[in-house]
């Protein structure tokens, strides 16, 4: 292993910082995140009796509705309250009660049909109706209420209210209090005689009309049973009684307009409440503007109330535009750029990993089988994260919302794999090429290799290096107060109770790997190969991570939103530049675990400490086996290399090429290098293999000072066997020739002696004949060989010579003898002879049209009488390849060419010189 493999200097420092970053992470993240002022002090069972409290105050009847309570986080608020004050300030003034006032952090209590009284549409799956909605302050006073049904109190009067309205109001009647009168009718009597008499269009505050004329029309009403309508006055008054029975009473809200409610026309109507401007002094709302819509009915009853904050909806604009302006830029604007760089960074990213997998798997340098541990490994992983952030609801779901949740796992699962199997085949390949040592201890982990040095190692620097990341990150907090949260994720965010830990610990993981695997070793490989410097790379990867948001710690403004990731991916790529990429995908995934399950210390009696001591548990664990690991025996020279499938089949690919090439060196060294230089005759050759080697064979063998013998032969079938077997009968026929002067006798006893040796259904088609120069003849015998092409000097037809024979090995031995016959040619000036392999005659187009026999003799009979026979040779082997095209090449391609050149041949040189002449054999 590398120097890296072991502790240095540089560790310990690091081991250092780690364990100081973890200090600062817990002594000064609650004062800087907003949700150290949360708490789940009033409890679930108290948050649903308050709840529970407040509707049958209001006359709604839960019996048969089953109640859920859960703690949530207010977001848009939050973002507003950043937006207006430092980030301590908004901490600071929700721990000191202004929580009660702007509930950032509230109970939420919800109300819902049963399972069996919800009935499912085709092909449904949502969670059971949900009816009424009661959010609560962490102190359980009631913040908002939602009637999503529009269910009708059961009394639909609210008594107390109009009583508490009427008495205010006005003098007591001649005979008591109008309150005591309005006791006396029934609560559906009263109820059928009070309306409202609204415009079509929302009356205003400054139009509404004195309270003087409602007042009489409630003691008519009471008095004499007659219906009653009543203005937008009355309407104001009955929200305005309920608005000051909330959290909301004290705040400085005035009345801005009443309205009717479409859906139950003069029965009820929606009236407005704005909060005021923000005067000089104490501002008990910090900068915000509240609007709230109270739906009530004419007898007094609540059928609704909703806050907005301003962030949300904009009455008067000109009042808080400065405020919306900034809330716009840093949570929306500035969030849809990083957003849109994300994701434009992705996917160039990704196709440019999906290119270079292309690349290697046309050219079979894939490590197909660690990538495919990697994507199972994230395809288990997403389904699970899936399954493990489920709404609640799923427990007592039907059938239909299981089918699809499983269907989004098996499909996320499954793209998600692809994802990774893409990015971790393409940076495998290209850090194998350009920076292997970076994933040594990664391949030893996908081994199940764990509990060795190099791997315990790079576990304790990946819990180190996740320590500097959060102290680092909340120091950057720290100095930057103005510095925005985003809340996005987290317990408070969920639809469900969920696994905390569990959860973050199966997405952090497959969500490290693939970005670990994309940016780190793909980007990082793809500039190491382009020989960029480390520091280049460090930077590269760092501004990188701007837009790839590896960590994706929660920021809002700009500063925070761009500069931060890029100081935490600084020290990232520094990471991965010393140490691997392991290193990095440990520091990652405890990172994000930490982050993830810091909720579990910071809100107070949260139901998720112990998912925050899981998390660090897991560190502490993770610390505990690398160690195990580091003192174990196991060095990195005693464990096995993992060597790809890819690398073996390329070495024995190399070996096999090199093998071929020295086998085709040796092949060619059996022919003939260059044709002797003979009075008389004029000879060219040329042999074509259709692969690395072939069974093709042509040699010129001297005999004597007057005599030259010429061998052309094509064993069956092509490559590293057909060679074979064409050496053995080179040399037969070089021991052969010197025996007999026979063409006929030397093919016999060739045949004899290759039946003996060969392997059976192998042959041999041959010509061997025999050239003497002082009877001026061609003596040959063919063993199923093609015919020999004779072109008559000065005829301008060509002749197919074709004693019988049969191919050698292809027949019994007396049949072999029967068959065989010798034919001799007298020779004379400008004759031409062409001796040719079936790989000419064979050759193939596209069209599979062949070549053929007679085509070949149409061209040499075209040749001139004065055409060298170099020139004829090279003419018909362009011919053959023009018809071919693009056809690939099925057959060894030979062709011997003689043409004879004088009438008075002088003897052939010597055998010396003649063997000199043909140094090649």
């Amino acid at each position: 292993m590398t120097p890296r493999s072991r502790f240095d200097l540089v560790d310990a420092a690091l081991f250092g910082l780690g364990v100081l970053g973890l200090v600062l992470f817990l002594y000064l993240l609650p004062s800087q995140h907003p949700d150290s002022a949360a708490t789940y002090a009033l409890g679930r069972e108290v948050a649903v009796e308050r709840a529970e409290a407040f509707l049958s105050q209001q006359g709604y009847d839960t019996a048969d509705l089953v109640p859920n309570a859960r703690l949530r986080r207010a977001t848009r608020l939050l973002d507003s309250l950043q937006a207006a004050l430092p980030r301590p300030d908004v901490i600071q003034m929700l721990q000191a009660g202004g929580g009660e006032a702007l509930p950032a952090y509230y109970w939420e209590v919800q109300w819902r049909r049963a399972r069996d009284q919800t009935p499912y549409t085709p092909g449904g799956g949502g969670p059971p109706r949900l009816v009424f909605d009661v959010d609560l302050t962490q102190a359980g006073a009631v913040w908002q209420f939602s009637n999503t049904q529009s269910v009708v109190p059961r009394a639909g009067v609210d008594r107390n209210v109009l009583r508490a309205i009427v008495d205010s109001e006005a003098a007591p009647a001649p005979d008591g209090s109008m309150g005591e009168m309005l006791m006396a009718p029934a609560d559906s009597a009263l109820a059928s005689l009070l309306r409202f008499n609204l415009p079509s269009e929302p009356v205003l505050a400054e139009n509404l009309p004195p309270m003087q004329a409602d007042r009489e029309r409630l003691y008519a009403a009471a008095e004499t049973g007659r219906p009653q309508e009543l203005s937008a006055t009355m309407a104001a008054a009955i929200a305005r009684e309920h608005l000051n029975a909330t959290s909301l009473a004290g705040q400085p809200f005035s009345l801005h307009s009443v309205e009717a409610l479409p859906e139950r026309g003069q029965s009820a109507a929606r009236v407005r409440f704005e909060t005021d401007p923000p005067s000089p002094g104490p501002d008990p709302l910090h900068g915000q503007r509240l609007s709230t819509t109270v739906d009530v009915t004419a007898a007094g009853a609540l059928l609704g109330l909703d806050v907005i904050t301003n962030e949300e909806v904009s009455v008067n604009e000109a009042d808080r535009a400065e405020v919306n302006d900034n809330v716009s830029f840093s949570f929306e604007s500035g969030e849809t750029i990083r957003d849109v760089v994300k994701g434009i960074c992705y996917v160039l990213l990704g196709l440019l990993l999906l290119v270079v997998m292309v690349r290697q798997l046309s050219s079979r340098s894939l490590d197909s089988r660690a990538a495919l541990k990697d994507a199972m490994l994230t395809g288990v992983m997403v389904a699970a994260w899936i399954g493990l952030t489920s709404p609640g609801w799923l427990g007592d779901a039907p059938m239909t919302p299981w089918v699809f949740l499983l269907f989004g796992m098996l499909f996320n699962g499954t793209g998600f794999g692809l994802l990774v199997f893409i990015a971790s085949s393409a940076s495998d390949a290209l850090a194998r090429s350009a920076w292997p040592q970076q994933i040594e201890t990664l391949s030893l982990a996908r081994q199940g290799a764990f509990v060795n040095q190099p791997v315990g190692r790079t576990l304790v620097r990946g819990v180190a290096v996740a320590g500097v990341l959060l102290g680092v990150y909340v120091l950057l907090l720290t100095a930057m107060p103005s510095g925005a949260l985003a809340f996005e994720t987290g317990l408070l965010n969920a639809e469900a109770t969920y696994s905390v830990f569990g959860a973050s610990a199966v997405g952090s993981l497959w969500y490290g790997l693939l970005l670990t695997l994309a940016v780190y070793v793909g980007l990082g490989s793809m500039l190491r190969r382009w020989r960029t410097g480390a520091g280049a790379i460090g930077l590269a990867l760092a501004i990188g991570l701007i837009g790839f948001g590896v960590l994706d710690l929660p920021a809002g403004t700009p500063w925070a939103m761009w500069g931060i990731p890029l100081v935490l991916g600084a020290v990232l790529a520094w990471v991965y530049i010393r140490y691997d990429a392991l290193t990095v995908l440990v520091a990652i995934f405890v990172t994000s675990v930490l982050w993830d399950t810091a909720e579990g210390w910071l809100v107070t009696a949260s139901p998720a400490f112990g998912d925050a001591v899981l998390g660090f548990g897991l560190a502490a664990g993770l610390v505990a086996f690398g160690l195990v690991g580091v003192q174990s025996k196991r060095t990195g020279e005693m464990l096995p290399r993992y060597v790809p499938d890819y690398v073996i089949e390329q070495r024995e690919r190399g070996r096999l090429t090199r093998e071929l090439e020295i086998a085709r060196e040796v092949q060619r060294s059996f022919l003939p290098a260059q044709m002797p230089c003979i009075p008389g005759l004029d000879i060219a050759a040329r042999c074509i293999a259709a692969e690395e080697v072939g069974g093709d064979y042509y040699d010129v063998i001297p005999l004597d000072s007057h005599r030259l013998a010429l061998v052309i032969g094509d064993v069956s079938g092509k490559g590293i066997q057909a060679a074979f077997f064409m050496t053995l009968a080179k040399g037969f026929l070089q021991t052969l020739a010197r025996e007999t002067d026979s063409p006929a006798e030397v093919l016999r006893r060739a045949n004899r002696l290759f039946v003996a040796n060969a392997t059976p259904g192998t042959f041999i088609s041959l010509i061997y004949g025999i050239f003497d120069l002082e009877t001026e003849t061609f003596t040959f015998a063919r063993a199923g060989h093609n015919p020999v092409i004779l072109k008559r000097s000065p005829n301008q037809t060509a002749d197919f010579i074709q004693p019988p024979g049969l191919a050698i090995g292809l027949t019994a031995q007396h049949v072999f003898d029967d068959v065989i016959r010798e034919q001799t040619i007298p020779l004379r000036r400008g004759d031409t002879l062409v001796l040719y392999t079936d790989g000419f005659s064979e050759s193939m187009n596209v069209a599979k049209t062949l070549y053929t026999d007679e085509r070949l003799a149409d061209t040499v009979a075209a040749t001139s009488g004065d055409t060298s026979a170099e020139d004829l040779l090279q003419a018909m082997v362009s011919d053959v390849l023009s018809h071919a095209g693009t056809a690939p090449q099925h057959d060894d391609m030979t062709m011997v060419v003689v043409r004879v050149g004088t009438d008075d041949a002088r003897p052939l040189p010597d055998d010396t010189s003649l063997s000199a002449a043909t140094t090649s054999l």
